[in-house]
């Protein structure tokens, strides 16, 4: 539109152009995917726009596949998704490579269990089947159930009903009531332990913390200095590192969990 309106202000007669075949929302995702990789960049705002209409228009399109047309990020996709609950009633998504997959395994691994429940004699095949699974993970459901384990692992629970656990779990060490200290003296507290200083793994998790908390504070100067057209790139970027800081958490303390129950 905009390159049309400028060849007619040089008074131009032709322009090169790409035949599109669509409706209206497959123009809009195509016109969305253009202009995030080439001319001046969508904003910040303009890219989760896009994202809250396109997952108005395909709720069943995973959060990967909208961030791949929006150049956001998956977790932000998936946080403006929980925004604006178009999740209700919403069983399977839609991936990049156009495979319907289930929203979560856990529901399929349920219904697996209450399958096999009534139906002991039943085939991995023919519970798979009916539960909307793969045999593999029946047969990992039954193995878990001859545990007397619950048939849904704990990592692929609801975030809340993990988060629940993990509170309960490690309620004797006031996990609600976790101190807010300064990281930067946390780091330095570490650092005077001798079972991280003296051996090599021990230092090597030391250096990886130093190395990325290194002046972590120090942004406070450079908000103002970063250019429009690239602090919705910055943005990102930070908001990755705060993902990867918070699975490396998360793994931690299901290591934490897991030691518990030992």
């Amino acid at each position: 539109m905009h390159r049309l309106l400028a060849a007619r202000l040089r008074q131009e007669w032709t322009i090169n152009a790409k035949y599109f075949d669509g409706d209206e929302r497959e123009a809009f995702v195509a016109a969305v995917k253009a202009n995030v990789t080439h001319g001046l960049p969508l904003t910040l705002a303009d890219r989760q726009a896009a994202a809250i209409r396109i997952i108005e228009m395909q709720p069943h399109a995973s959060d990967r596949a909208i961030a791949a047309m929006t150049g956001l990020a998956a977790g932000t996709v998936s946080a403006i998704r929980r925004r604006i609950g178009t999740d209700a009633q919403k069983r399977e998504r839609i991936g990049r490579d156009g495979r319907v997959r289930p929203l979560s395994s856990a529901d399929s691994r349920r219904v697996a269990s209450e399958i096999i429940a009534k139906r002991p004699d039943a085939s991995l095949r023919e519970v798979a089947k009916l539960a909307g699974t793969s045999p593999a993970t029946v047969l990992d459901v039954r193995r878990r159930i001859a545990r007397g384990d619950d048939p849904v692992p704990t990592k692929l629970r609801p975030t809340r009903e993990r988060s629940h656990r993990s509170r309960k779990s490690l309620s004797n060490r006031d996990a609600d009531h976790l101190p807010t200290r300064d990281p930067i003296s946390l780091l330095q507290n570490l650092s005077k332990d001798p079972s991280l200083r003296l051996n090599t793994g021990g230092r090597k998790v030391l250096e990886w913390l130093y190395a990325h908390m290194a002046g972590l504070y120090g942004w406070k100067g450079l908000v103002h200095e970063i250019p429009t057209h690239s602090a919705y790139l910055i943005v990102e970027m930070a908001r990755g590192c705060a993902h990867e800081w918070a699975v490396f958490a998360e793994h931690l303390e299901q290591r934490l969990l897991g030691s518990d129950e030992k």
